[in-house]
């Protein structure tokens, strides 16, 4: 669904004469150069230069910009810190930590010898004991460093099976997708760490395994035997609950990037620009931001009681209201 479908559409006007065909013109010219510039910055920026971090309680009290621009937060495990993708307006963006409160905020290398221009494409994530951090770059490989940026090194991230990327919570069964030449499509897959016990439970047509980060389509709950996904089968997109094994599968409802908090008791999502939450089964859905801001990629803290998230300017077609 358009960002924009649910705006009150302006009155038929009268037919054009001249002079407001003129204007029309002149419109469309201010529209197109600020669709143009907005292009170049999004671009630029490896996801948004405008994009910043926010904060809220997971009953919506206390919204707080913590003055930092990035995309993809992850609360570190202990609650003190938060890693990001950080845009810096360049073409190769880097990955960002911070103190939980936006203060100390500091860059880490996103390249090696091996890859001296990688571009980070998804992550980061942290190690479970919060002393590592992990993302991936160009090639399907990964980077894994130390939080403090040391020691960093390139690895195929299959071969990687601590660091996040699809883990379970309890660290021994993982979500992977292969592609299938033949279908276009890529079939989505739950297995142990070891490789065995694979099992089928969709594919990108269906649901998306996405990335396995916060603003990921799909999450874990704490028990390791259930997952959330979203569904590309509508507009918007649906999140569906489901069991690891591909049973149990239960609709719960329009929304997109789902995230259950380690308490497991609820679900974060976005839906239409706003930052929802609801009961783990899909009930009492509670809206926790508004307005002309686009707000996603919600994640949550170690305790369960807050959300940190990614709050944008309104998507470029909205600007000057409909032609």
């Amino acid at each position: 669904m358009s960002a924009c479908a649910n705006r009150p559409q302006r009155a038929a006007e009268p037919r054009a004469t001249s002079q407001s065909n003129e204007k029309r013109r002149f419109r469309f010219l201010v529209l197109g150069l600020v669709l143009l510039a907005s292009f170049f910055t999004l671009s630029a920026s490896g996801g948004g230069s405008g994009s910043e971090l926010w904060v809220i309680n997971a009953d919506g009290s206390s919204l707080t910009g913590l003055g930092v621009k990035g995309r993809s937060p992850t609360w570190s495990p202990d609650g003190s810190a938060i890693a990001f993708k950080w845009p810096m307006h360049t073409t190769t963006p880097t990955i960002g930590v911070m103190n939980a409160d936006g203060t100390s905020v500091r860059s880490l290398p996103s390249s090696t010898t091996a890859n001296p221009e990688a571009s980070v494409l998804g992550g980061p994530f942290w190690s479970r004991d919060g002393k590592r951090l992990a993302f991936e770059v160009v090639g399907g490989l990964m980077i894994v460093m130390n939080s403090d940026g040391s020691e960093t090194r390139q690895v195929d991230r299959l071969t990687e099976p601590y660091m996040g990327f699809g883990m379970s919570p309890d660290g021994k069964k993982r979500i992977v997708s292969v592609y299938r030449n033949e279908t276009g499509y890529s079939d989505i897959y739950v297995k142990l760490v070891d490789g065995t016990g694979q099992v089928l439970i969709g594919n990108t047509r269906t649901f998306s395994a996405g990335s396995t980060g916060p603003g990921s389509l799909h999450a874990w709950f704490p028990d390791n035997n259930r997952l959330v996904l979203a569904s590309f089968k509508s507009t918007p997109r649906e999140i569906y609950l489901m069991n690891a094994d591909g049973s149990g599968l239960k609709n719960l409802g329009k929304g997109d990037q789902p995230a259950v908090p380690p308490d497991g008791t609820k679900i974060a999502f976005s839906l239409d620009g706003n930052i929802w939450v609801m009961d783990q089964y899909g009930t009492n859905r509670i809206q926790l931001t508004s307005g002309a801001a686009w707000d996603d990629d919600p994640a949550w803290s170690p305790d369960s009681k807050r959300i940190v998230f990614v709050r944008s300017p309104p998507p470029p077609a909205c600007i000057g209201g409909p032609l």
